[in-house]
């Protein structure tokens, strides 16, 4: 189970470096960015964590700010898995230098399924938010917070807070 996170780790982080090769030079809060890292989802109902990965895509529409945001994230606690997919909007603030920070709100659904085929899905909304720190004008490393505000679970409505800390890649122009 480790090593296949590993592994899925490792391509992961492979691609995201791959998709980044050829971006601009400029803050990575005003380019398109794709990002990667690790998640800790915190489940409130069932007191247990998972561990994964997740990547995002943010693609600013505005120059005050605001733009779109889209992200999935895979998590594992022993047999059990947790999918989320979701997007909704970004807002930049607080650029200092190389710091910033941003807010955002999603929708989207989440999945936990187990091993003996057991599973459930829910739509869910997530306010949330982040800070980046420019490494170079392409790369950004990032402390990220959501919380997934769950519904329709047929067992409970079992809310989620992720953390998320990982690195955004400028692409593009």
């Amino acid at each position: 189970m480790i090593r296949q996170v590993g592994s899925r780790l490792v391509i992961a982080a492979a691609l995201v470096i791959a998709v980044a090769t050829p971006a601009a030079a400029q803050r990575t809060s005003e380019s398109t960015t794709v990002g990667g890292g690790l998640v800790v989802n915190h489940w409130f109902e069932f007191e247990s964590n998972s561990l994964g990965i997740n990547f995002d895509f943010h693609k600013p529409l505005t120059q005050q700010g605001f733009g779109a945001v889209a992200d999935v994230s895979f998590a594992w606690d022993g047999d059990v898995t947790d999918t989320s997919v979701g997007g909704g909007v970004r807002y930049n603030f607080l650029h200092s230098g190389k710091a910033g920070a941003y807010g955002q709100v999603t929708l989207g659904l989440v999945h936990q399924g187990f091993d003996d085929g057991f599973g459930d899905s829910a739509f869910y909304i997530a306010p949330g938010g982040g800070f980046t720190y420019d490494v170079t004008s392409r790369v950004a490393v990032k402390a990220q917070v959501d919380f997934l505000i769950n519904s329709g679970w047929d067992f409970d409505d079992g809310h989620i807070f992720r953390f998320i800390v990982g690195a955004n890649f400028a692409i593009g122009k």
